[in-house]
């Protein structure tokens, strides 16, 4: 995989000082396994953003923790789960939160069928039945 990230950036020059962050990073993105279609898309959006950065004369400044103190108060910062990224991903196109939450849970948390639900209606085998009798044993 570091020789993916090598090849991306010998491919893409113009990121020195994306590469050198990502280098220092290498190991934390390799923590979640990325398939090499995701590190691309990762790597591309990455750059992406970054020349955004600079093509509208934004400073692009990289965090590093000074001491273990911040370390500590960063951990304690609530988790963003991947149910809220979605929703929040979702809420920015336009929809109502609360109608988000409803379909992200009648998809099980995928975004795009719940983009669906949300344009053509959630049908009403996504959800369980009112009455849900328990199973009596043959008499």
């Amino acid at each position: 995989m570091k020789a993916f990230v090598d090849k991306f950036f010998a491919d893409n020059d113009e990121f020195p000082e994306v590469k050198n962050i990502i280098m220092q990073k290498i190991n934390d993105i390799f923590s979640v396994t990325p398939n090499l279609k995701q590190l691309d898309a990762f790597l591309s959006d990455i750059c992406g953003i970054y020349s955004q950065s600079r093509r509208m004369g934004h400073e692009v400044i990289v965090s590093k923790p000074e001491d273990e103190e911040e370390d500590e108060e960063r951990e304690e910062a609530p988790t963003v789960t991947a149910f809220d990224r979605n929703a929040d991903n979702i809420v920015a196109m336009g929809f109502i939160r609360e109608e988000v939450e409803v379909a992200l849970r009648a998809a099980f948390n995928n975004p795009d069928q719940a983009v669906d639900y949300l344009i053509s209606g959630i049908p009403p085998s996504a959800f369980a039945p009112d009455i849900n009798p328990p199973c009596l044993p043959p008499q």
